[in-house]
């Protein structure tokens, strides 16, 4: 969960929705479970009570009960739709699937075989509008695994805790993304939690992360939602040439804090955009940072970055981001009136403010820095000494609406001189 960053979502990510388990079963008394009862496929009768132990693990990878103090915390908020398909024949499996794409749009399967089945190939074309996430297999070889390796399937493939494919885990070019699956602890059978490792153990997880982003965004399409975890996803040293894809980031994909995907669902004022490099400041993270500025229209004399943060219980929580502030400003008109300014907050679901930086032209420690040339200005440029600048500040919040702010105002000269970089935005 930290590894995926899925702990940054805790707080934020809105409940609501179901994710079907097609599996061994659920144990729908298990107390960490929100369990709806499907149907049992392979006993062909209305109980689809975990037999096996397999199904009630994914289960709670995938969507055990959040912040109840109890076992652990699965990633999306939401129900399990207990149905059990494996376990039976290919023409079973199918048949469970078409029952789970009736009852939630978000389906994990954590099994399969080796040999393809034009059942289950004729099912998973037909259900292009849901999200169907499967497993790789655990035969550490290249070998299509169905239904993984079948048409709208999202197939996970094993990553380790040090994002490296798991020894065991199947590859190829036929697997989209990876996710940790070793030694992962979640429900257990008959109560309580058990460890278990495999593609089984990193699929619901990635279920878990489209039901979350699917709750957030409910006009996307399942292909939307794919392919934002896709854009989002890690490009780990440790797993390029692998082939299991890159490795899943559930905060990066729900926040967008690291702004990779560049200003989608912030909301500015004023010239903001991102930026791969300024001149010679380079990201902190990834290959893209936040940049708002200044300028450059004669009467722009202030810029905003938002986000609305939508805050599900109340919480402690620790806030940390980069931030530099380079201005054109430096050094001629320090201690002069044109003392432009930034102010970086968060205001809590009640109003309050928390000031998490601030800085001024006439207050802050600067240095000269070569390579940038603001329009209308001449060709002296300051940063924050030492450059890029980390906030870590733990704030108590109450459930409700709030916002993460970032404002910038020039004191009055109104000329393209003055900009506030930002840069990996983490929430524990």
């Amino acid at each position: 969960m930290k590894i995926s960053r899925v702990d940054e979502i805790w707080l934020l990510a809105k409940s609501g929705n179901s994710i079907a388990i097609v599996d061994t079963g659920v144990d729908y008394n298990h107390t960490d479970l929100n369990v709806v009862k499907g149907k049992d496929f392979v006993s062909n009768d209305s109980d689809p009570m975990d037999t096996h132990g397999h199904g009630t693990h994914v289960a709670g990878t995938a969507a055990a009960i959040i912040n109840n103090g109890q076992d652990v915390s699965g990633v999306a908020n939401s129900k399990i739709v207990a149905v059990r398909g494996i376990g039976g024949s290919m023409q079973v499996l199918a048949d469970a699937i078409k029952y789970a794409a009736t009852k939630a749009s978000v389906i994990n399967i954590s099994g399969g075989a080796y040999g393809g089945s034009s059942t289950i190939e004729k099912v998973t074309k037909n259900l292009g509008s849901k999200v169907i996430v499967s497993t790789a297999g655990n035969n550490g070889q290249n070998k299509k695994r169905y239904p993984c390796a079948n048409t709208n399937v999202f197939c996970v493939g094993n990553s380790t805790d040090s994002d490296n494919r798991a020894s065991s885990s199947n590859y190829g070019s036929w697997v989209d993304i990876a996710a940790p699956g070793q030694s992962v602890l979640s429900t257990k059978l008959g109560g309580g939690t058990t460890t278990k490792s495999g593609t089984s153990m990193a699929a619901p997880l990635v279920a878990g992360a489209a039901r979350v982003i699917w709750n957030q965004h409910p006009k996307w399409t399942a292909t939307k939602v794919k392919q934002r975890l896709l854009d989002t996803a890690v490009a780990a040293p440790g797993l390029k040439g692998k082939k299991i894809g890159d490795r899943i980031d559930v905060f990066e994909a729900l926040f967008n804090g690291d702004f990779e995907q560049d200003l989608k669902e912030w909301e500015y004022t004023g010239t903001c955009t991102s930026k791969t490099k300024l001149g010679p400041i380079v990201p902190k993270s990834g290959k893209k940072m936040a940049f708002c500025t200044t300028g450059p229209a004669g009467d722009q004399v202030a810029a905003t970055l938002t986000k609305e943060l939508n805050f599900v219980a109340d919480s402690d929580f620790t806030i940390k981001f980069w931030y530099n502030f380079v201005s054109e400003e430096y050094p001629e008109f320090v201690g002069s009136v044109f003392d432009d300014s930034l102010k970086i907050k968060l205001i809590a679901p009640n109003g309050t403010e928390t000031i998490l930086a601030q800085e001024s032209i006439n207050s802050s420690n600067f240095e000269p820095i070569s390579g940038i040339d603001f329009p209308g200005g001449d060709n002296t440029v300051g940063q924050l000494k030492g450059g890029w600048k980390e906030v870590s500040k733990t704030i108590a919040v109450k459930k409700g609406t709030g916002s993460y702010k970032i404002v910038i105002e020039d004191a009055g000269d109104d000329i393209y001189d003055t900009a506030v970089l930002l840069d990996h935005i983490r929430l524990k």
